[in-house]
């Protein structure tokens, strides 16, 4: 299914990316990073349609983030670590800088948050999967944690 090109230069681009065997879409759009609203920069004449993008795009997957707070210490609080992932994509004009989907979303709320004092209207959906993980009872029983792939952010909340 090939949307809509007004210009034919772009309709033959589009048909020859989506042959068999072609290389052209990784040559021209996922080697550059580039997202669904970039692809017009390369392909300018197309006109996408609700139904097109609902066929064509996948489903934007929960992301999973460990909790850095203790529930013990603070149980109305909760606490997690990110860090923003900004990536740079090549655009036929030159290039630019994009944020990734959810930490650049968080950093906007961060920076709203910031400039109104806590006054955001924002909201987000999550849920806190159950932890199998207990603490020793005493304090001065030694513990080793090791934590392969989750970094430090689970041992914040440890300590």
């Amino acid at each position: 299914m090939i949307p809509l090109c007004e210009a034919q230069e772009d309709k033959t681009k589009l048909e020859e990316v989506t042959k068999s065997g072609s290389t052209l879409y990784e040559d021209l759009f996922r080697s550059k990073g580039l997202g669904l609203i970039d692809i017009l920069t390369v392909v300018p004449s197309l006109r996408l349609t609700a139904n097109f993008i609902f066929q064509v795009c996948e489903r934007i997957m929960p992301r999973y983030y460990t909790i850095a707070s203790s529930s013990l210490a603070h149980p109305e609080d909760l606490t997690i670590a990110i860090s923003l992932s900004r990536y740079e994509v090549s655009l036929p004009d030159g290039k630019t800088m994009r944020d990734g989907l959810v930490s650049g979303y968080l950093e906007d709320i961060a920076k709203e948050w910031e400039a109104t004092g806590g006054k955001v209207q924002a909201s987000t959906l999550c849920f806190v999967k159950e932890s199998n993980f207990v603490m020793p009872v005493s304090h001065d029983i030694p513990i080793v944690m090791v934590g392969p792939g989750t970094g430090l952010v689970p041992f914040i909340g440890f300590m």
